[in-house]
């Protein structure tokens, strides 16, 4: 074994160190030279993410506002830099609620009130991880446009948003709604559906998704992606139910009048019986509201509430309906009103041929109205409202008459001529 002097072992010894110093010196000094760079990357994926959902904020500010004045344009005719301070001061709000109203911005709502078009634009400067220099002086800009379509007034409205079938129309069905609008709120491709043989009538059709059927099942084509909208029913308060009034109430022949309160286990009336309804609400619960066979049920000023599970509509064989719902109260327009919290997909079914007059509003929002074959319904009403979750017409025909100078009683505010149908355009 050889040993290396003392001497020159030192030196070796030393070689490894000099060798990891000078190493470490060029690792710190690539990193030194490469940090600026990397900071700059991470600034960039940083401040790109930031402006992707400032302005998706913005979009929403002003797509939200811009159908919200379209849908004021006929009331402001006269008056539109009312109206555009209106729009101006909602921005705003909905700016503030969204966490960035701070940032320098500026919003500018303009207006054609003659051609139904209002169009909202919102600039504002971009709030950056990088110095401004990078970025300079440009500010995110969003614009919507929205159009409305005149003085058409909504008649019916299916709620469902997702499913195929919101509105549909099989087996010869014929919807008639010459003086109003039909919207169906679905998403989906299918939302509002005709078969070959049925048709739908009316002065404006929407779909919030598509359609499905021939273009002779569709007087106008319907429009399609329009926006959804909102129920315009839900606030209003269902009426208080008590305890049993009447228990498994039948009427099954002769003339009979019946008076307002709460129909435990249902309220029927069949054979050949002439029904008439003192004005007042009608609770029904336990079992449904049953008119059969020859029966006849009238009544003026008068309103049915739906409040569980057995509790539907069963109108069928050759029944006649003459009702008209109440002027005044918490139920005022309202013909049938269903529970909010029942559960969904009920069926309330009208297809006789004689369910001749339903003036008010029907308001389903959980529920199918459903229109049977050979079934006849509301052509003598000065006006009908159809508001459900679904509609469904197998055979029926439905007239849906929008009269509503001719009678008096109230409009819901968000229908008939309380409503316009508006969407964006851009």
């Amino acid at each position: 074994m050889t040993i290396a002097p003392a001497g020159l072992a030192a030196d070796l010894r030393g070689v490894p160190r000099r060798g990891l110093r000078r190493e470490d010196g060029n690792v710190t000094l690539t990193f030194a030279l490469a940090f600026p760079v990397l900071l700059g990357v991470m600034g960039l994926a940083v401040d790109s993410a930031a402006f992707y959902d400032q302005q998706a904020r913005m979009q929403t500010v002003a797509d939200s506002t811009a159908l919200s004045v379209a849908k004021e344009l006929h009331l402001f005719l006269n008056d539109s830099a009312a109206l555009k301070a209106a729009g101006e001061s909602r921005a705003e709000a909905l700016l503030a609620e969204s966490g960035i109203a701070d940032r320098p911005h500026m919003v500018e709502v303009r207006l054609d009130p003659a051609q139904g078009y209002a169009q909202v634009e919102i600039a504002m400067a971009a709030e950056a991880f990088l110095p401004a220099e990078i970025w300079g002086e440009n500010p995110i800009v969003v614009r919507a446009d929205a159009r409305s379509f005149g003085q058409v007034s909504l008649c019916i409205l299916g709620l469902e948003e997702h499913a195929g079938d919101t509105i549909r129309a099989d087996h010869g069905a014929l919807v008639t709604a010459l003086d109003c609008a039909i919207q169906s709120n679905s998403t989906d491709a299918d939302g509002m559906r005709a078969s070959a043989t049925s048709v739908f009538l009316s002065a404006f059709i929407c779909s919030s998704g598509g359609y499905d059927g021939l273009p002779t099942s569709f007087l106008p084509l319907p429009q399609t992606d329009c926006p959804i909208i909102d129920d315009p029913l839900d606030l209003r308060a269902p009426p208080p139910v008590g305890g049993c009034d009447f228990l498994d109430f039948r009427v099954d022949d002769g003339d009979d009048t019946i008076g307002p309160g709460t129909y435990c286990g249902g309220l029927e009336i069949v054979g050949d019986a002439d029904v008439a309804a003192e004005p007042g609400i009608y609770l029904i619960t336990g079992g449904p509201l049953k008119v059969s066979n020859d029966a006849k049920l009238r009544g003026e000023h008068v309103a049915f509430y739906f409040d569980d599970d057995a509790a539907i509509i069963d109108i069928t064989d050759r029944a006649v309906i003459e009702l008209s719902a109440p002027q005044e109260g918490s139920m005022a327009g309202i013909l049938f009103f269903e529970n909010p919290a029942a559960p969904e997909g009920r069926d309330f079914k009208i297809s006789s041929n004689a369910a001749r007059k339903l003036l008010g509003t029907i308001y389903l929002p959980k529920g199918t109205f459903k229109g049977g074959a050979g079934g006849l319904i509301g052509s003598l009403s000065a006006y009908t409202i159809i508001v459900a979750n679904r509609i469904d017409l197998d055979g029926a025909q439905l007239v849906i008459n929008a009269d509503y100078a001719a009678s008096d009683i109230p409009v819901p505010l968000g229908l008939g001529p309380n409503s316009t149908s508006v969407r964006l355009s851009n």
